[in-house]
């Protein structure tokens, strides 16, 4: 096999980083050569030199493990959370040209999600990992994004911000100003400290985005498990993902059939009741989303997108 026969499709984001390696002539998820991982690769919320090295490492160990000597493809896809702007892309784009493939796409990280997870490439897409956003496609091939706006001025619904509002109410719980939650013990035993103080020094750190939205879960298993404070964070969180379709759907050109709706990102993915409580409010507030997938594998939709260019 040649390197006029391969392809590359890269999905990065605020956590991770995954890599396949495939052949042009068949680029679905069974046939894939080789798989590599590595770090986060937000072009808003990383460095470009780590997001770099952390597409060689995933680059890398993709071509390792389908048993193949790295060497220049004909054609990859990038897609990476944080870059939908035209200048984060052409410096993906220069970086990648000539050294990881001959033809270069550089994309956000929702295209992908919208190729792989409905029927016809059009409809609603809601990603909620360590950050959030949601982007619409109508059969025109109209885009519009909604959200996105990283961890200062937006991500509502993510990863990230459902777990700081849970260390919050935690905190209010522990100094009384606020009602009594069973998250003061979780996050306590999940960082391994005896006293509340010590949270400073566990989420003031370099690496405190993906540290804190590591500990989604403990939220989502408080919810299930009767804790009001938690059920509210998710019952708010679901709401405000919700209100990122909303605007979309009011704003494209859908007409009256049901709108395909696809879901991505770690907190929708691992967290089903969640991702029903959103599709269900979205019915409540006059949204038919149908059909809703789950997409897994985002990169998945890199490799249609590498194939095709």
């Amino acid at each position: 096999m040649t390197r006029a026969d391969l392809i590359l499709g890269i999905d990065g984001g605020g956590s991770k980083t995954v890599a396949w390696l495939a052949s042009r002539d068949d680029p679905t998820e069974s046939a894939v050569l080789g798989r590599g991982r590595s770090g986060a690769a937000n072009m808003r919320t990383t460095d470009f030199a780590s997001v770099t090295a952390h597409l060689h490492e995933a680059i890398g160990e993709a071509f390792q493990r389908a048993g193949i000597e790295r060497d220049c493809v004909a054609s990859a896809c990038f897609a990476l959370a944080g870059a939908g702007g035209p200048e984060e892309q052409a410096r993906v784009q220069q970086w990648a040209t000539g050294e990881v493939a001959t033809k270069v796409t550089v994309t956000n990280d929702a295209l992908p999600v919208l190729d792989a997870g409905t029927p016809e490439g059009w409809g609603i897409v809601i990603v909620s990992g360590t950050g959030s956003f949601a982007m619409a496609r109508d059969r025109s091939g109209n885009l519009r994004r909604c959200g996105g706006w990283g961890p200062t001025l937006g991500d509502e619904g993510s990863g990230y911000a459902i777990a700081l509002a849970g260390l919050r109410a935690a905190i209010r719980s522990f100094e009384q100003r606020g009602p009594t939650t069973s998250l003061l013990t979780r996050f306590l035993d999940a960082f391994e400290l005896e006293r509340p103080s010590g949270l400073i020094s566990a989420v003031y750190r370099e690496d405190a985005r993906q540290r804190i939205a590591h500990h989604v879960p403990l939220v989502f298993t408080a919810s299930r498990e009767g804790d009001t404070v938690a059920r509210e964070i998710v019952s708010r969180s679901a709401n405000q993902l919700a209100d990122l379709a909303i605007a979309l759907a009011a704003q494209m050109d859908f007409g009256a059939e049901p709108i395909p709706l696809a879901c991505s990102g770690g907190v929708l993915i691992h967290q089903a009741e969640f991702c029903q409580q959103l599709t269900a409010i979205l019915r409540a507030k006059g949204v038919n989303c149908e059909p809703t997938t789950i997409v897994i594998n985002p990169v998945a939709g890199t490799l249609q997108l590498a194939s095709r260019a």
